[in-house]
């Protein structure tokens, strides 16, 4: 994470963790757990590369005491000793530092869905952030982009098994505007070349060579910073060479022939048909416009994904 300090690798995902798992408030962890499965409330913390995400699922019925332990792991996680034991490399007080330093209601975003009144929730919610007294500075944003580069080279785990897993890839690129065409290209070319099950390098090296039971290719185009593409799969040890030099086929092909029509239309659909499952349940797209006002993501981006597939043709494709 962005935020993780030099040497503490992983800091910011064990405090996330350690909010649920740790007791909040004026309950310790078990007394904690107790209360959330008496109210059956399902909590969780997680956190990733730019931010960390608290989510409540409860009843409507039990909702103000759902939202107190909400609050009591936001505001007053305890980072239970006990439970943190299994953790050897880091110790509570690296926890509690990370947390007064980096959480604090001045860079929040709430989205909630539900049977709930708009007006009311939002009282609700107003009322607890004003009570929670945090000296978090506001952080940088965007965060620093990582300096790390990461030199060329072949990685290997020698281990007597008698299958191989190999990853293939290099650093992406960065979204660098929320309308630029590039980008809807990259997404397409991924999705003949290795992104679902009529793929390229799926149907060569898993279904006409049958060297692995899954293959493919994913290219995480970075919103922040440059994201990576990569190839991946599974193969007996014998077929690993082989796997490889197919796949790296593929990539060449895929830069030096146009694609069909056929893969065209096909992989333009497929973003198009999917689109809808981002707004299938209100909660969906109250998480959907809360992201955007994180990353700083114009609300009609949404409105428009779909009038930009088919506007990738092959000659974009390959340029990608």
């Amino acid at each position: 994470a962005s935020q993780d300090p030099v040497g503490k690798t992983g800091l910011a995902a064990l405090t996330a963790a350690m909010l649920r798992r740790g007791g909040a408030g004026a309950l310790a962890a078990d007394a904690f757990d107790e209360r959330a499965d008496f109210l059956a409330a399902s909590l969780s913390a997680s956190a990733g590369p730019t931010s960390t995400t608290l989510t409540l699922d409860c009843l409507s019925q039990q909702l103000d005491e759902s939202l107190d332990l909400l609050f009591a792991m936001l505001t007053a996680p305890r980072f239970d000793e006990s439970r943190l034991a299994v953790e050897k490399s880091s110790r509570r007080e690296d926890l509690a530092s990370f947390h007064a330093r980096t959480y604090g209601p001045s860079h929040l975003v709430v989205a909630v869905a539900g049977d709930v009144d708009a007006a009311s929730i939002l009282a609700q919610l107003k009322g607890r952030l004003a009570a929670w007294k945090s000296t978090a500075a506001e952080p940088a944003w965007p965060p620093t982009f990582p300096q790390h580069a990461p030199p060329p080279g072949v990685y290997y785990v020698e281990k007597d098994i008698p299958q191989g897993k190999v990853e293939i890839g290099h650093r992406g690129v960065r979204w660098q505007r929320w309308d630029d065409p590039e980008m809807f290209a990259l997404m397409v070319m991924n999705e003949i070349l290795g992104g679902d099950f009529t793929s390229r390098i799926t149907q060569r090296v898993r279904s006409d060579e049958g060297l692995a039971y899954s293959a493919g290719s994913d290219y995480d185009i970075g919103i922040l910073w440059p994201g990576s593409f990569s190839v991946a799969f599974e193969s007996k040890s014998a077929t690993v060479a082989l796997a490889a030099k197919i796949s790296l086929e593929e990539i060449g092909r895929m830069q030096r022939e146009p694609v069909s029509e056929q893969e065209l239309r096909q992989a333009r659909s497929s973003f198009v048909d999917s689109f809808p499952r981002r707004f299938e349940t209100p909660f969906q797209i109250a998480r959907t416009y809360a992201t955007d006002e994180v990353l700083g993501r114009p609300h009609d981006y949404w409105r428009t994904y779909r009038e930009r597939m088919p506007a990738v043709d092959a000659a974009a494709v390959r340029a990608a």
